[in-house]
């Protein structure tokens, strides 16, 4: 259970750091729980945590 629990949140990780648009982050997001979200987006670099808030920032404008 623990290796697929891993294997879920490094797919959910390559899936994150490929979006390119808000609306692929919210597909993401529907498939994946709150806490493994964070867990994954805390495991980011800095670099990457702002290329994902730019994302969001775009869809608000």
């Amino acid at each position: 259970m623990v290796i697929k629990q891993k294997a879920a949140l490094v797919k959910l990780k390559y899936l994150i750091l490929q979006a390119k648009s808000a609306n692929q982050l919210s597909a993401i997001i529907i498939d994946y729980t709150h806490e493994e979200m964070i867990q994954v987006y805390g495991q980011l670099t800095s670099e990457q945590q702002r290329k994902i808030k730019l994302i969001w920032q775009k869809c608000k404008n």
